[in-house]
């Protein structure tokens, strides 16, 4: 590791360390300490491991490089060469390889050997040619991989020879690379590649070998090798932007006289070591002196060598040259000195070389001696020149391991970058810190508002739970600011316990939520614990407290209904509240595991909790009872989740409870049970569900279908239910502790249970959308906007008519393995308990899925491909003759024979259209329109002619008229003739009056004959006679049958929950529970007084008219829509605040023309005054 990167290391270190204290000093928690730990562990490992990467891919781009400059150059080369220069390549691949496979390069698993030649340093071997780099090299005893000592270079080192080693990569230039500029070109590319690889240092160093037999020659030569030596160095140092340190290696050593005498006996280890000087790093001592003066101590160790070398044994030539070995190598002194000084020479302008050192070296023993000094002397004074020394019998390197080992390749991070590279590295390193210094400042922001964010949610939550403690609930009606303060803290509270990964990562490990979650949670579930105590626990106790008194007859509360039939309804309130009371008892633990449990008692709290609070007149109910609802269903969450202590039993309580609800289970009840539990928990489905926003207005208000007989119904809740009322029929009824040895035998076969439940839910679910459809009616318009109805009704792609059919084939159709029989026998019980109502085209025989069944009319429709023309042809067929009708009736206004063949075709091809479909269900979708556009279309003109026609006795009508004008006067102004009237006409007068059977208005019409009196008073008589038909032929009778009630979607939708709808007419009651329908006969004149009642949760909503007008009364205030023939659909509407209830019935009558229709319109009577 680099020096740099230690001194960072070991910054960060201490800076993380700091971090680390300040953090745990203010608070925060050891779980996010451990997290940051983590994390930083994280990015460490990321970045070795990016490093790891970096220097594969720097390994392999050098590679690259290389492959591509020596393609290049084969190219460029003659045929004959371009062998040579591909077995060149291929020697080179072969060593690059064996580099990377081997343990030099690093372990390939980890990808290290890939990466040899970005991990291992780098240098340069430069000199004269002859010098002994190559020599040098391979005797230095350093170890290459197997065939890889020396290897060609390619490309821009192709004069260049490489030397991989186990610490460094080693080139040895050619001699001419420091003479001439051959190749310069691909040179420097390869420079640039390796620059761009390795930009921290492309090169670690250089080493110029000299040798002593250039350095004792001519002072010109020498003067020009330093030349060479460094204007090639300055070429590096430009272009790679580096200080190298360079390192003279003096070779071929030996070549001084006496040098192999003097340390031929020295062992191996003594001949790897350094024999030279090293310089400090960026010493500013002149190099020559630092020669000078190193050389001389290189000297002075000599003289103990030489006396112990000739202490011994020696021939007498042998001592002479031992002898004379310090004299000779002497005569080096001044010559490298000069070289080294014009080799390092200080320029003003640039950044000059580093002079590492100086080494003497010899790598074999080849040549003759140079004898310059001793030569010289005996030449001088002739003397004999002492015979030449034998060579030895075996070359040996003397000093070159060391230097590379010891000296050369520990310097691999010596090199600096130059003045103007450094200051473009500083400058980079400068923004890089200030944008340092501002993510420092960011973080620090960052974590200043993380601590005063998590600062000011602590005190929220503690305000809001200060708050909450001041809440308090009194038996009388919660206050909406108390419930408000409770729903704050819950917020808080779920907040707390709420995961939040994002939220926390944001407050940077400075969150201290998990300090105050415990004890906010507690405050919480304490307060919402005594809500539920005073408004769900204290009615739960007052009901079950009520079964002691289960047989009284004050118990009542229904008018109209029975003892008998009130019981049995009470009976099931009584379980519902035991099961409650007990969830929230005993059998708390059975919320942890069971989700209907939850379910359940969540219903059953917002059905009572809200009711009892609602006391505060200066809040919305609404709003209100949507607060309350929360708090309970957050208490039943915190009590499945044991953060709140169920409450104390009252055992009495339970076994009083237990013996009112104890009868024995049938299917029936079963089925019951299942039924109102869903009724609670899905939403129904309306019109408003069936056809698109802008095409409600086209539709009168319309029925709904509980969402216990929908799709989603189906999936979510009835499925599941009747699949586990199967399996456990005794799980049913846990309140009274029932085994399956205590049930039944038809409720102990899975099979037998489930196929019971289908067949009574199948026919409930066929008779839900069939009154449904038979509901939908269309709002009564101008003849203009008749039209352009029947023009949108006839889309081909946008139907009202085919959204809605569309809706009911999904809705309808449920999956074949989920409805199919699993019991024998199930198809005599789905003939007997499902018809098809009206429907007579349809076949009535039993089938498996008699939903399917009773809608396949529908179904073969396709409704749903209308926009992608993939409908049946029929419903295209239906759909287009609507829009003809709309375009055709305006030829036959007026003309009512005309109008009646084209509503007759019309009907006939809507009719072969739609085969399959119910009458009731064609004739409200598509006959409606039909006739209301033909009934306005030719009503203006039949109304103009009887207008027109005169009267010829009028005389003879004024006579009688003065008769009559009397009888009328004692019901003139009174109710029902007058709507508005609040005063009652007395029936005795009105028959006297309208009576057919002798009545004075009988009387007048016989007086007038054919042609008698004006218009207006035959229209009068007219009229009234028909209301005397209507009222005085007979009693008036009629019979109504209920229809599950609708009421408005709003948030509260749970707490309105309707339980039962009683009607009272004239001495004739009904009360319907919402389970299965019949008939009710109702008769007029009766018993004086009629009303309505719908009883909830939240109370019952009544309208109530005493007198023997009152059913005329109450019909007023009804929306009665004709179904055709005598059938009608009768709905009455209770507004309380922003909700709305609906109590619907099916009225069926012995005639069309009944007041009950629109009694303000049927019955508004008024006589003329005039005959004329």
């Amino acid at each position: 590791m680099s020096p740099r990167k230690i001194i960072f290391s070991l910054l960060g270190a201490v800076g993380i360390s700091g971090t680390f204290l300040m953090l745990l000093r203010y608070g925060v928690p050891m779980t996010t300490l451990l997290l940051i730990v983590i994390g930083l562990l994280v990015a460490a490992v990321g970045t070795l491991a990016a490093s790891a990467m970096k220097a594969r891919r720097s390994g392999g781009n050098i590679e690259d490089a290389l492959k591509e400059q020596s393609a290049r150059e084969a190219a460029q080369m003659a045929p004959d060469r371009k062998a040579e220069i591909q077995r060149m390549q291929e020697s080179f691949d072969r060593a690059v390889e064996q580099l990377k496979a081997s343990s030099l390069g690093g372990s390939s698993r980890f990808g290290r050997g890939k990466k040899a030649l970005y991990a291992l340093p780098w240098y340069l071997f430069v000199g004269p040619p002859g010098a002994g780099k190559t020599t040098a090299l391979l005797e230095s005893g350093l170890r290459f991989p197997a065939g890889a000592e020396r290897v060609r270079g390619v490309g821009g080192t192709r004069n260049c020879d490489w030397f991989f080693t186990d610490e460094a990569i080693l080139l040895d230039t050619a001699g001419r690379y420091t003479t001439e500029d051959e190749d310069r070109e691909e040179w420097n590319a390869f420079l640039d590649a390796l620059k761009e690889s390795r930009p921290d240092r492309p090169i670690n160093g250089v080493l110029v070998g000299i040798s002593a037999q250039d350095l004792l020659g001519d002072e010109r030569e020498l003067e020009d090798h330093a030349d060479n030596v460094r204007r090639r160095v300055d070429e590096l140092v430009a272009q790679l932007g580096l200080r190298l340190p360079v390192y003279l290696v003096v070779t071929k050593t030996d070549l001084v006289p006496g040098f192999v005498e003097t340390f031929g006996e020295l062992d191996r280890e003594d001949r790897e070591q350094v024999w030279g000087a090293t310089v400090e790093p960026y010493s500013t001592a002149a190099p020559d002196e630092v020669v000078e003066r190193e050389f001389d101590g290189l000297m002075k160790a000599l003289r103990p060598v030489r006396m112990q070398r000739l202490s011994r044994n020696l021939r007498r030539e042998e001592r002479q040259r031992i002898y004379d070995f310090p004299l000779e190598f002497g005569a080096l002194r001044d010559r490298l000195a000069r070289f080294s000084a014009r080799v390092f020479a200080p320029t003003p302008l640039a950044d000059g070389p580093l002079f590492r050192g100086f080494y003497f070296t010899s790598g074999t023993q080849e040549g003759a001696p140079i004898d310059r000094v001793i030569g010289a002397l005996a030449k001088q004074f002739g003397l004999s020149t002492p015979p030449p020394p034998r060579p030895p019998e075996t070359p040996k390197s003397y000093f070159l391991k060391d230097v590379f080992t010891d000296v050369v390749f520990p310097d691999r991070y010596v090199a600096r970058r130059t003045k103007r590279a450094a200051g473009a590295t500083w400058r980079a390193m400068t923004r890089t810190g200030l944008a340092a210094l501002g993510t420092a400042a960011l973080v620090a922001i960052l974590l200043g508002f993380a601590g005063a964010r998590s600062s000011l949610d602590l005190k929220r939550v503690m305000d809001r739970a200060e708050e909450a403690t001041g809440a308090s609930f009194r038996v009388e009606g919660a206050r909406y600011s108390d419930v408000n303060r409770l729903e704050r803290l819950r917020e808080e509270v779920v907040r707390l316990n709420s995961p939040r990964p994002l939220s926390r990562a944001l407050r940077l490990g400075l969150d201290r939520g998990d300090t105050v979650r415990e004890p906010a949670s507690r405050v919480y579930y304490g307060e919402v614990r005594d809500l539920v105590a005073v408004y769900a626990m204290r009615q739960l106790r007052a009901s079950l407290e009520r079964s002691r008194r289960f047989d009284e007859a004050d118990t009542l509360d229904t008018p109209g209904e029975t003892l008998a039939a009130q019981q049995a309804a009470r009976r099931v309130d009584i379980e519902n509240d035991l099961e409650a009371y007990l969830l929230l008892t005993t059998h708390a633990d059975s919320l942890r595991s069971s989700e209907y449990f939850r379910d359940a008692l969540k219903t059953r709290l917002a059905e009572i909790a809200p009711r009892n609070a609602l006391a505060d007149a200066a809040g919305d109910n609404d709003e209100m009872a949507g607060l309350v609802v929360r708090q309970t269903d957050a208490f039943v969450d915190g009590l499945a989740a044991g953060l709140v202590e169920p409450f104390d039993a009252d055992r009495s309580l339970i076994n009083a409870a237990i013996a009112v609800v104890d009868i024995p289970p049938t299917l029936d009840g079963l089925y019951e049970r299942i039924r109102r539990e869903a009724l609670a928990r899905l939403p129904p489905l309306g019109l408003a569900d069936a056809v698109k926003p802008e095409h409600l207005p086209l539709f009168a208000p319309a029925g709904i279908v509980p969402g216990f007989f929908t799709r989603d119904g189906w999936d979510r809740v009835v499925k599941s239910r009747f699949q586990q009322a199967s399996d456990n029929p005794a799980g049913e009824y846990w309140v009274l502790g029932r085994t399956a040895e205590d049930l039944p035998p038809e409720l102990r076969d899975p099979d037998v249970v489930y196929d019971a439940l289908m067949t009574r839910y199948q026919s409930d679910y066929v008779n839900a959308w069939t009154r449904f459809l038979h509901s939908v009616h269309y709002k009564e318009v101008s003849g203009a906007a008749a039209e352009e109805r029947l023009a949108i009704l006839g889309s081909a792609t946008d139907s009202p008519i085919g959204w809605l059919l569309a809706v009911v084939s999904e809705q309808t159709t449920l999956p074949a393995e989920d409805t199919a029989p699993r019991s024998r026998g199930f198809m005599d019980r789905a003939a007997a308990a499902v018809g098809l109502g009206d429907n007579a085209e349809a076949d009535t025989t039993a089938s498996p899925n008699p939903i399917a069944e009773a809608f396949a009319g529908i179904h073969r429709l396709n409704a749903a491909g209308l926009p992608a023309g993939e409908a049946d042809e029929g419903l295209y067929a239906a759909l287009e003759a609507l829009a003809q009708f709309g375009r055709r009736i305006l030829g036959a206004a007026g003309d009512r024979a005309m109008a009646a063949d084209l509503l007759a075709v019309t009907k006939d091809e809507i009719e072969q259209g739609t085969r399959g479909m119910d009458r009731q269900t064609r004739s409200n979708l598509f006959f409606e329109p039909l006739d209301i556009t033909t009934t306005l279309a030719v009503t203006s003109a039949a109304t103009e002619a009887a207008e027109a026609a005169s009267g010829a006795a009028e005389e003879a009508a004024a006579e009688a008229l003065s008769v009559a004008l009397e009888a009328y006067g004692r019901i003139a102004g009174r109710y029902p003739f007058d709507p508005s009237s609040s005063r009652d006409a007395a029936i005795d007068d009105a028959r006297a009056f309208f009576d057919p059977a002798g009545g004075e208005l009988a009387t007048l019409a016989e007086a007038l004959g054919d042609g008698g009196g004006s218009p207006a008073l035959r229209r009068a008589v007219a009229r009234g006679q028909e209301i005397g038909r209507a009222l005085f032929s007979g009693d008036l009778t009629f019979r109504l049958r209920p229809d599950l009630p609708t009421y408005s979607s709003d948030a509260a939708q749970r707490a309105l929950a309707v339980d039962a709808v009683a009607v009272g007419i004239h001495g004739s009651n009904s009360v319907y529970r919402l389970g299965s329908t019949r008939w009710t006969d109702f008769r007029w004149p009766g018993t004086p007084g009629a009303f309505v009642t719908v009883q909830r949760q939240l109370g019952p909503l009544a309208t109530e008219y005493e007198g023997d007008w009152a059913v005329f009364r109450l019909f007023q205030d009804a929306t009665v829509r004709p179904r055709g023939g005598t059938l009608y659909d009768v709905t009455w509407t209770f507004r309380d605040g922003p909700h709305s209830v609906t109590a619907q019935y099916e009225m069926r009558t012995t005639t069309e023309a009944t007041p009950l229709a629109n009694p303000a319109s049927f019955l508004r009577f008024s006589l003329p005054r005039t005959a004329n």
